[in-house]
């Protein structure tokens, strides 16, 4: 997905269909929306309720065996699937750009068995989603947005505003961790999710079960290096400074770093066994160049004195032109020398973490 987002022309309504699309095609390949519809049609045998206002005129003409009945049926050719599938429709006629074109496609595939009809706004008012089908409600609402080609709106005194809401802390991670991957360098050998085979899922253990099994560890990047050690990287999307802001107890007073933060990465260190541990934060626009940041020793003594090394970072993720981009063309040769520079910043962190 960030090769094919990296390539789009800066048009940010294109931006947007690709990230429906994405989201909407990964969402329908693993569920389906089914929903209790209710349904007129003529059977041989009662099925839910008579309509007898249409049953007398089926007497009346000699179709008296037909029971025009009405019942509530678990139906995949519902209003939410049919809004879904105009939509996707309209924006694959839209679209030039060949990955959404083929996420379109391949939505309006499973989708195939749904009736094709024209959906409005207020369609997308009618349906009344289960408060479990948290990602349907996020599909319903981007296809709300583009049948009304607004994002803010006014409907008889009451506003409506469509908001894209992306998790900061993971959007910082997953692009922290696709840049390093695509463009790491001697002494990293490899980058990913995975921990070593010596390092367990899990962080404790409850009794009497004898295998850890309760709090996964979840790390953000690891990198293995040549030598065959590794190093494990926790992203961290809040602000710290080099300067005392004020007095706390849980705060480093001179930097800032929070307790929590290196309680945190000494549990993964405990875990996997791996002693260097690096945290990432983001630089603040307008910083110092030289910013360096205090490496955290833990002498662990149940392991004999093995020392733990906390090393916090900061990276640069900010155009050297600020506000003032020039948007035009492709978004990954706007951004090229801001995008070299953060793969030097990374390749640096890992080295200077061996070199320690």
């Amino acid at each position: 997905m960030e090769s094919s987002l990296g390539a789009l022309e800066s048009d940010f309504l294109e931006i947007l269909v690709f990230i429906f699309s994405s989201y909407t095609l990964e969402i329908l390949s693993v569920a389906s929306y089914n929903y209790y519809d209710s349904v007129n049609e003529e059977l041989e045998t009662v099925k839910g309720q008579i309509d007898f206002n249409k049953y007398v005129q089926n007497y009346s003409v000699g179709n008296r065996h037909k029971l025009p009945c009405v019942f509530d049926s678990f139906q995949y050719d519902n209003q939410f699937n049919r809004i879904v599938k105009y939509v996707s429709t309209l924006l694959k006629d839209f679209t030039k750009n060949p990955q959404t074109k083929r996420n379109l496609e391949e939505i309006l595939f499973i989708l195939d068995e749904v009736e094709n009809t024209a959906s409005t706004p207020e369609d997308c008012d009618k349906v009344v989603l289960n408060p479990i089908y948290t990602e349907f409600k996020t599909i319903l609402d981007n296809c709300k947005m583009f049948l009304s080609s607004l994002s803010i709106y006014k409907w008889k005194d009451d506003y409506s505003v469509f908001a894209l809401l992306i998790p900061s802390e993971k959007l910082f991670e997953n692009f922290i961790f696709s840049t390093l991957k695509s463009n790491a360098i001697s002494p990293i050998k490899s980058v990913s999710r995975s921990r070593p085979s010596s390092a367990r899922t899990f962080l404790v253990r409850q009794v009497p079960s004898l295998v850890a099994n309760r709090f996964s560890m979840i790390n953000d990047i690891v990198v293995g290096l040549e030598d065959k050690s590794y190093i494990l990287f926790d992203t961290k999307y809040k602000k710290i400074y080099n300067t005392k802001i004020q007095e706390e107890e849980d705060i480093d007073p001179v930097y800032n770093i929070s307790q929590s933060d290196i309680y945190q990465m000494v549990s993964y260190a405990v875990g996997s066994g791996i002693s260097d541990i690096g945290l990432i934060y983001p630089a603040l626009p307008f910083e110092p160049q030289k910013n360096e940041l205090p490496v955290y020793e833990i002498q662990d003594e149940f392991t004999d004195g093995t020392i733990i090394r906390i090393h916090p970072f900061k990276v640069n993720l900010v155009h050297q032109d600020i506000l003032q981009i020039e948007l035009t063309g492709k978004l990954e040769n706007i951004f090229d020398v801001a995008n070299k520079k953060l793969i030097e910043e990374l390749n640096s962190v890992v080295k200077t973490i061996k070199n320690i």
